[in-house]
This record gives C-alpha cells, sequence and structure tokens, in this order.
C-alpha cells in the first residue's frame, strides 16, 4: 500500500559520518570507488519506527567515509515499504553523504578525481529497503520477547563510561578505523561467530555513546550484542592484535592504565551477567560459547 494522501510526522533525528579514513589499505581489492549501504530498522511501541540508513564510500589511495541519516516516524505496517517514503529518506541522505565526503577530503588536502555519481542508486536503495522491511517485521515478530525485555540499565559513570568507550574504540579500529585491519573480513567474523550484524553494531554504537551522558537500557538482543562486542575487545586487548592497534587506541583516550581497569570491569561484568542469566533459568546460547577472537580476526 502506498500513503497517498496520509501524512506522516517523520524527522531526521540525526546525520553524522561515523568515520573517515584518509589514505589507502593494503585489504582494498581494487582501486575504483564504490559505495555500499545498509539500513538497520528498529520498531517501537505504538508504530513508532527508526531507520537508520548507512552509506559507505570506499576510494582506494584517496579515503573511505561512513556516513548515517537517523529517521524516526510512526506508521502501520502496511505503509512501510512506500516508495515515495523511501525515496525521500533517500534522496535526503545521499546528497549529504556526498557532500560531506567532498568537504571532508578537501579538509585532508585529498584531491579527487572527477567520478560519475550513480543516478540508478536512489532506485536501488529503495527497492533493497523494500524487500527487506517485511523481513525485518517478521524478526521482529518472532523475537518480540527478546526485544522487550530489558536486561541491563547503565547510569553514568567512570567505570561504566569507560566500559562503552572502550569498547567502541577497540571494535572501531577492528571494523572501521585501522588501516592494518581487514575490516571488512572483520564485520563478517563478528556477524558469523558473534552474530553482530554491522548495521545493528553501528546503532549499537550510537546508544553506548548515549549511555555515557544519560541513563539507557538495553534489551536483551542488545546486551548480547554488547557483551559480545566487550569480549571481543577485551581479548583483542590480551592478543598481539593489539599491537597492531595500540597507537590509535592511545590517541583516543586508551592509556594502558584505563584498559587494565576496563579488563578487569569487562570480566566482572561478564561474569556477573552470566550468573543473573543462571539464576533467572534463562539459557543464552550466544553467551556460553568460547570464541577466539584473535585467531578469526585479520
Amino acid at each position: 500500500m502506498n500513503l497517498q494522501k496520509k501524512i506522516v510526522d517523520m524527522k531526521r533525528m540525526m546525520r553524522a559520518f561515523h568515520y573517515f579514513l584518509p589514505g589507502s589499505s593494503p585489504y582494498h581489492k581494487n582501486d575504483n570507488m564504490s559505495l555500499s549501504f545498509s539500513f538497520d530498522f528498529e520498531t517501537h511501541p505504538e508504530n513508532k519506527r527508526n531507520l537508520n540508513l548507512y552509506l559507505e564510500i570506499f576510494y582506494p589511495k584517496h579515503a573511505d567515509m561512513l556516513y548515517g541519516s537517523n529517521f524516526e516516524y510512526t506508521l502501520e505496517d502496511e505503509y512501510l515499504t512506500d516508495e515515495s517514503l523511501l525515496k525521500l529518506m533517500t534522496e535526503k541522505t545521499l546528497p549529504d553523504c556526498y557532500e560531506a565526503y567532498y568537504k571532508l577530503c578537501a579538509e585532508a588536502s585529498i584531491t579527487l578525481p572527477e567520478f560519475k555519481e550513480d543516478k540508478d542508486l536512489v532506485k536501488t536503495i529503495v527497492q533493497s529497503i523494500q524487500q527487506n522491511i517485511p523481513l525485518r517485521l517478521k524478526e521482529q515478530s518472532d523475537n518480540k520477547d527478546v526485544l522487550s525485555q530489558i536486561l541491563m540499565h547503565f547510569s553514568p559513570g567512570n567505570r561504566t563510561n569507560l566500559f562503552h568507550q572502550a569498547t567502541i574504540v577497540v571494535i572501531d579500529q577492528l571494523l572501521m578505523l585501522s588501516p592494518y585491519c581487514d575490516r571488512l573480513h572483520n564485520r563478517r567474523m563478528l556477524l558469523q561467530y558473534g552474530d553482530v550484524p554491522f548495521p545493528k553494531y553501528l546503532t549499537l554504537r550510537l546508544k553506548c555513546r548515549r549511555a555515557i551522558k544519560e541513563k539507557t537500557s538495553f534489551n536483551l538482543f542488545e546486551a548480547i550484542m554488547l557483551i559480545q562486542a566487550s569480549d571481543c575487545a577485551l581479548q583483542v586487548l590480551l592478543s598481539p592484535v593489539y599491537d597492531t592497534i595500540v597507537t590509535e587506541l592511545n590517541k583516543n583516550g586508551l592509556t594502558s592504565e584505563k584498559i587494565k581497569d576496563y579488563i578487569k570491569f569487562s570480566t566482572e561484568m561478564r561474569q556477573n551477567l552470566k550468573e543473573t542469566l543462571i539464576k533467572s533459568g534463562a539459557t543464552i546460547t550466544n553467551l556460553e560459547k568460547n570464541i577466539d577472537w584473535p585467531s578469526l580476526l585479520k
């Protein structure tokens, strides 16, 4: 069904680049510019929706960038694949993505050769979202109890802030920021072994940043992803992978002393969570797997 004359209260809540990486990477397979896209879709009570649209530019020898737009609106299920609505959101995001890329390249003194923007990209993005929204709705329906059950509450504080900050800083290096890591491979590993899709990580990342500033709740699904990400980060800090990214970690405020505090707090939190789940009678198979993250990452 299309919207026709229906009024939709839609707001773009946030737009930001998640990373900008000048230069090149030995893991790039070709020299051509490419743009990929993904999205994360959330449903809240009373048909409130969030659609996070992520656009990523890879341009070897020049710069890579990930840009995101967060839209919030209220709409019934039958209208969610409406072409005009999805086209509007995409057309608001795509030009801003290119503009941000050009601006950041200019600020970094990167001279870009002319390239043609894909005129069919809006249509391709819209069609992809249309195809995937029904699948996302079914997933949300099948996992309704998991999504509605709050497992963790965080209030701002030195230890909890360090937990969120350190987890994000380490995982960001593995998945986005370090040219010395095979970022696309590591994203696949986090999905395959940790059940953390990259778009979901990006949304979780925004929530972790919010938790540093205000009291924030995480449902069971989000909490499992967060614990998986922190377990990966903890293992990396205790492995040779650490030597690859230590300089950038220090630049982002993760000193050796803070890393020690993070390792202690993260280990305690995981153990406390396991004990809480055992007492409640819940079995979370994701958290029972012993994953050797350093052996999987590149």
